[in-house]
């Protein structure tokens, strides 16, 4: 008896030790639990349940209306995060015209839903535009790889809302100035965008070269006003500096590797949004010098499609030529210059600071410290985050009608490597042309 008792407890262990080993594995090769007992994807889950409105509501809203009476849950590996009382609008500007909406949260406090990040605001982003959901994240990443200090670490979701399932989005803390996006301190430290486009919808201030600056936050809203006018001599004195090749000027009024990195950012995705709109700047208070970022707002680029007549295509491309900033116009797929009726909304600053040779050292030597040499490294994260996502993005697919997403990865990647092996030429230690860029 004594021998079939120390026998049944042995077998006992094993069993158990079995039954929690084997889950253990599974999850640890990717099989994740839920609550209530269902397997999914890698991709986290957010949920909104709209108390007081429907779906067709918020789409049908003026995007500066909030809706309130709104409860967020956040589901991620068998995790549950819950929150009553989250502001819920629309977003965006072109992104908001299209079936697959982008929104905007905002929480009572800073919570954390992807990363290491805490903030009150989060966006949700669409990719309306960008077959292979890939090509913000993409862009981030290389931010970071520059050393962009507050660019955006966002995380793929899938979004319900009032239980309807509505996509794969792109989940990061929206731009601000907070702890969680752009930490600034001092009683006149403002946030601006340059932003040509749409800008006219706001209050422009308009600058020496016509461009629209918009005060998007500050961190004393009695001081808003007069930091944004600070902002803008200072911002008027860099275009006069940058056009008349002053670099000792220039020098002094912004943080020159932030722009050098911005500017290797904006070109190496080819964005057909770069120094037209979306380009945030930041100052913290008097003292303090202009400085470029964070970086957004790339779902156009990368060879994407050409929309509107800007996209841009060839792994050769500069968005700082002279047609293209001061010409209406831009080039198709085969390098041609195609003139087209509308109005020149470049930013010119861009283009006059390229042609100081003191600037373009500053962005050789970012170049060479930060981005040279990683093409691989890049094109490893697109095929991580791509398998990480190929589960949720044909769900997305079948319910937005979105087809070829593996080829035009395949496409991304191919840009992508030409575009490295261009940038070496052209920006690199040994290139060929690093003095006339």
């Amino acid at each position: 008896m004594k021998e079939r008792s120390w026998a049944g407890i042995l077998v006992g262990l094993f069993l158990v030790v079995i039954l929690g080993v084997v889950p253990a594995i599974m999850v640890g090769v990717g099989m994740k639990y839920r609550s209530e007992d269902t397997v999914i994807n890698e991709v986290p889950r957010v949920e909104i349940d709209l108390n007081s409105a429907t779906l067709a509501e918020i789409n049908e809203a003026d995007k500066n209306v909030a809706f309130t009476d709104t409860d967020v849950r956040m589901r991620d590996n068998g995790e549950i995060s819950s929150y009553a009382g989250v502001e819920l609008s629309g977003r965006g500007n072109s992104t908001s015209m299209v079936a697959k909406k982008p929104y905007n949260l905002k929480f009572d406090k800073r919570v954390n839903l992807a990363g290491d990040v805490r903030a009150k605001s989060w966006v949700l982003l669409a990719y309306a535009y960008d077959g292979t959901y890939l090509r913000n994240d993409v862009a981030l990443h290389l931010a970071g790889m520059l050393g962009d200090e507050y660019a955006a670490k966002g995380e793929f979701v899938e979004l319900y809302i009032n239980k309807e399932y509505v996509g794969l989005y792109y989940l990061a803390p929206k731009t601000t100035i907070s702890k969680g996006s752009v930490d600034l301190k001092q009683p006149l430290g403002v946030l601006v965008e340059l932003d040509n486009l749409y800008g006219w919808l706001s209050a422009c201030y308009y600058t020496y070269m016509g461009n629209c600056l918009v005060l998007k936050d500050a961190v004393s809203k009695d001081h808003a006003t007069e930091a944004m006018e600070q902002f803008l001599i200072d911002f008027d004195k860099l275009e006069i500096a940058a056009e008349a090749g002053d670099y000792a000027t220039v020098e002094k009024l912004i943080d020159v590797e932030s722009f050098a990195k911005y500017y290797l950012v904006s070109e190496f995705t080819s964005n057909p949004d770069a120094y037209s709109t979306s380009w945030f700047m930041y100052k913290d208070g008097e003292g303090d010098k202009i400085h470029a970022g964070p970086a957004w707002d790339f779902d156009l680029a990368l060879a994407n499609r050409n929309w509107g007549g800007s996209g841009r295509f060839l792994p050769e491309d500069s968005r700082t030529r002279e047609k293209e900033v001061f010409g209406v116009g831009y080039y198709d797929e085969n390098g041609e210059y195609i003139e087209t009726p509308q109005d020149a909304l470049i930013s010119k600053v861009m283009y006059y600071l390229v042609r100081i040779p003191e600037f373009r050292e500053v962005v050789g030597e970012v170049f060479d410290t930060k981005m040279s040499g990683r093409a691989e490294e890049l094109v490893e994260w697109i095929r991580q985050r791509s398998a990480y996502t190929e589960v949720a993005a044909k769900k997305d697919a079948t319910r937005w009608g979105v087809s070829g997403r593996d080829a035009d990865i395949e496409k991304l990647i191919d840009w992508i490597q030409r575009r490295y092996a261009f940038f070496e030429r052209e920006y690199g230690r040994a290139g060929e042309s690093r003095a006339e860029f």
